[in-house]
């Protein structure tokens, strides 16, 4: 029974790992999309295993490298866990300049929107909304309210104007908030956010996991681009989830960006030959595995845990099929590409203006623990 699973789960993740590649040159107005996941409040490389990658330095080199393209206009947005570290007890007077430092870091990086997550209103409101003002960026909470005021704890929506398209930027956050907090459903709070306003495109910035992800590109009829996931977990890549849906979500800790180059000028589909050929090629395996689920559900025993888990997994390769074949069925739609670029020493040099930042905070540290042995 295990290896049956591992069978549906190996074919579900051909799914998951579509690697849209260039599609061409697009046109005449295109948009990209630059996205950076759950900074957890670093501002240099980290890493350990993994080794080291990321930090403002080398992100301001990805993005003077992409922006060096002629004709193309970008849209900066960063999500997830942002002022809280992954490891070690926040400490209030370090973590707050450490804070301080990453905010001027987006603001030069030219970010225009930021989702934080849920980890991050465990911190004082009150240092979030000073942050909130040295920002030259939005701040986006759609789904997190303020119980004492029943309102967003930051705008619930911005609006992006681009060659006469709508954008929508919501967010979508999951996990434990403090006391002071309510997390409310999210296609309800994007509902509420929208007004009854369509958008050309609607951008998430999202914690979900891929169940939920799944759940909230069905409850909505027009194109969607949702950024971000749970977890460290990443797709590295953008994949076509169904006609209408991407998804797209980076290493967290600032260890990779992620651009997705789009052209909006089609129908509310989105349309990519290579993933189409790679949605392609991956239907003879799902077809297979579909009969051979079928076939050993006629022989396994009813109300029986393999009958179970054999149902479970015809139904999902079923799924899959279905969404295939839906991707497959357009013929043409907006045009999109993606890349994620590993932010590794590739990208130390040339030193730019953030390496200033950084050096500020060292010494502004320096000169505190100095302040406190005396």
């Amino acid at each position: 029974m295990r290896s049956i699973r591992m069978l549906a789960i190996l074919m579900l993740g051909l799914s998951a790992c579509t690697t849209s590649r260039k599609v061409g040159p697009l046109n005449n107005q295109p948009l990209s999309i630059a996205f950076t996941q759950a900074r957890s409040l670093e501002i240099e490389p980290c890493g350990c295993s993994f080794g080291q990658a990321g930090g403002v330095v080398r992100e301001m080199n990805a993005l003077t490298k992409w922006k060096s393209e002629p004709g193309r206009q970008w849209l900066q947005l960063s999500g997830g866990t942002t002022f809280v570290p992954v490891q070690g007890k926040v400490n209030s007077a370090f973590h707050a300049r450490k804070a301080k430092a990453l905010v001027e870091a987006m603001n030069i990086l030219g970010v225009s929107a930021l989702a934080p997550g849920a980890k991050d209103f465990g911190l004082s409101l009150s240092d979030l909304q000073s942050w909130k003002e040295q920002s030259n960026f939005k701040w986006i909470s759609t789904n997190v309210f303020d119980k004492k005021t029943g309102k967003t704890a930051f705008e619930p929506i911005v609006w992006v104007n681009w060659d006469k398209q709508a954008i929508a930027i919501v967010s979508a956050s999951r996990g434990g908030v403090p006391e002071a907090f309510e997390l409310r459903a999210p296609e309800q709070s994007i509902r509420d956010a929208l007004k009854d306003r369509k958008p050309d495109m609607l951008v998430v910035l999202s914690e979900l996991n891929g169940l939920e992800r799944t759940r909230l590109s069905k409850a909505f009829a027009f194109r969607m681009v949702i950024l971000g996931q749970e977890g460290d977990l990443s797709t590295d890549s953008v994949t076509q989830w169904d006609a209408e849906t991407l998804f797209q979500s980076p290493l967290s800790r600032g260890r990779t960006i992620s651009r997705l180059d789009l052209n909006l000028s089609g129908d509310a589909h989105w349309f990519s030959p290579l993933a189409q050929d790679e949605y392609r090629a991956a239907m003879k395996g799902w077809i297979a595995s579909e009969s051979n689920f079928k076939a050993q559900l006629k022989k396994a025993p009813t109300d029986t845990p393999l009958h179970k888990s054999l149902a479970e997994s015809w139904f999902e390769v079923n799924h899959s099929l279905a969404r295939a074949n839906e991707i497959l069925s357009v013929k043409s739609g907006a045009a999109f590409s993606g890349e994620s670029v590993l932010l590794g020493d590739a990208w130390i040099e040339p030193a730019n203006s953030l390496s200033k930042v950084v050096q500020k905070f060292h010494a502004d540290t320096r000169e505190q623990a100095l302040a406190t042995t005396h």
